[in-house]
């Protein structure tokens, strides 16, 4: 048998060195061209599998980006999200800037001879202690015979302090810690507490606090003129509800609603509080598009007044309108008063401008509502593509789409007229691809162009409601920790609770030294409603 040795001499014998060369570099041309074939028919392979997996309903190999060479810097773009934070404005400080020294503390070493001064170090710590005071209060009779007790200081609430109270509503609210491992944690430290009683705390419905909330609403709606709102599913005592959130720049309302209907909507406007009914020239305007009949103009001419009805006077007025022959009739006399009730109230700001999707409930504020960009491109990406002729067609309309949508980002900043934006909209919307499901979206999206629009009147709009979006986030997190409530007492807590978390951040304060100051009446933190009239 020819050894290895052997057969290289040989061919060492039949072949020159420069023929060797060539027949080496031959054969490995050939093996790399083999490989590259190899390649594109494993990508054909994994390809394939891919398309069979979405067309039987399973997840398809998710695709990974390649990462960029370190070398490669890439440059700016102008098409970054407005609301984003680059790491340009995040300049880092001294913690002695930030901090609050609470002790100062000097520390000398006995083995230094020759002093040349100190050196700073802080040491951050949190200290778990429980603070049981008992109280002696004084009893007897006054000058009148009554039998009196005296009263226990402003800092006590109930049977525990204001200090665990806040502490408790903190870790419930801004911590997502449920109920029970609170009262875990509160038996660790060394307090005797009951279940039943961390509820109350959490469910403590402080209803000044929803005042304050409510009047730094006001302020910030007329200092911002632009309100975001959107809406999630909740679940109260095991029901279905609606939780819509009213978003500023510096205050978060949430509201839980058994219905996402307009009236429901306009009724998380105002903020969760009691609403009116307007018989004026704009209601019977609005009630003009809605019902032809002279009949009802009539009725309601009667009772036409500047001061708005409420409830109770309105459903007097509508007697007349009972019972299910006129029950969608009656939905929109109630919406057409509501809507001119609105109009017409200072308070509620009717320059302001609304942005949201395009849901039905929304549509309460006429021309200054703008429709949400990010809900409206979200429905073409949603589409189902089987063929790869759809697929190419849906990837380069989506293509399309996100280069109008920087374009309006463009006109924001003023590198792009209205006129030339309006033109792409509308060449955009005249385009016929022959797939049947992206023709009908944009027959839907031509019709809502005055909604998605809005912003080429009033620019300092946004073009989405993800600030809302992110408001609700919490909710829906809440939920999935704790299981939604039980009774309205827990849901209106939850709202208010929230809405503190979410206004209290923006507005950067403490949660918890703001419960406390609240609760102890100290009154340190100015009304909400003040800090925000100060902020520029």
């Amino acid at each position: 048998m020819t050894s290895i040795k052997d057969f290289v001499g040989q061919i060492i014998h039949v072949f020159s060195p420069q023929k060797l060369i060539d027949y080496i570099s031959g054969i490995l041309d050939e093996n790399n061209k083999l490989k590259v074939h190899v390649q594109d028919l494993e990508d054909k392979v994994s390809k394939y599998k891919k398309e069979i997996n979405e067309l039987i309903g399973e997840q398809g190999k998710p695709e990974f980006k390649k990462k960029e060479p370190a070398g490669n810097k890439r440059l700016p773009s102008i098409d970054k999200d407005e609301n984003s934070k680059g790491r340009e404005n995040n300049k880092k400080t001294s913690k002695l800037d930030r901090l609050i020294i609470d002790d100062k503390k000097i520390i000398n070493s006995p083995k230094i001879k020759k002093k040349k001064g100190f050196k700073t170090v802080i040491i951050q710590d949190i200290i778990f202690t429980k603070n049981v005071t008992q109280y002696q209060l004084e009893c007897g009779y006054d000058e009148n015979g009554d039998f009196l007790t005296s009263p226990l200081p402003i800092t006590t609430f109930g049977e525990y302090g204001t200090g665990l109270t806040s502490f408790v509503k903190t870790l419930y609210y801004q911590g997502r810690v449920p109920m029970n491992k609170i009262q875990s944690i509160l038996k660790s430290i060394g307090f005797i507490i009951g279940k039943s009683v961390v509820v109350k705390m959490c469910h403590f419905s402080d209803y000044s606090l929803k005042k304050e909330l409510d009047a730094a609403r006001i302020e910030s709606v007329l200092k911002n003129k632009i309100v975001q709102m959107d809406d999630t599913e909740a679940l109260v005592g095991n029901k279905n509800h609606h939780t819509f959130a009213i978003s500023t720049d510096h205050v978060t309302i949430l509201t839980t609603m058994e219905s996402k209907s307009m009236m429901s909507a306009i009724y998380a406007y105002s903020g969760g509080n009691q609403v009116y009914y307007l018989f004026n020239d704009d209601f019977f305007n609005f009630l003009e598009k809605k019902l032809k009949f002279q009949n009802y103009k009539n009725y309601f001419k009667k009772y036409e007044r500047q001061k708005p009805y409420d409830e109770i006077e309105f459903r007097n007025l509508m007697k007349k309108f009972s019972g299910e022959k006129f029950f969608n009739r009656a939905y929109f006399i109630r919406i057409c008063a509501l809507k001119s009730w609105i109009k017409n109230t200072p308070l509620l700001n009717p320059n302001s401008k609304l942005v949201s999707d395009t849901a039905g409930n929304y549509k309460f504020k006429g021309r200054t509502h703008q429709y949400c960009w990010i809900h409206e491109i979200r429905h073409y990406r949603r589409i189902e593509a089987f063929t790869q002729i759809h697929k190419d067609i849906k990837l380069h309309f989506l293509t399309i789409l996100y280069d109008f949508y920087n374009k309006l980002k463009k006109f924001k900043i003023g590198l792009v007229s209205s006129y030339e934006v309006e033109t792409d909209f509308d060449h955009i919307m005249n385009i016929k691809t022959n797939f049947s499901a992206l023709d009908n979206l944009l027959e839907n999206t031509k019709k809502r162009k005055e909604g998605l629009l809005t912003v080429l009147k009033y620019p300092f709009v946004p073009l989405h409601n993800n600030t809302c979006e992110q408001d609700l986030r919490e909710n829906v997190i809440k939920i999935r920790v704790s299981g939604g409530t039980k009774t309205r007492r827990g849901t209106y807590s939850w709202d208010v609770g929230l809405s503190l978390v979410h206004t209290l951040r923006k507005l950067k304060i403490s949660y918890y030294k703001f419960l406390m100051d609240r609760y102890s009446q100290t009154n340190k933190i100015l009304p909400l409603g003040q800090i925000i009239q100060g902020r520029a």
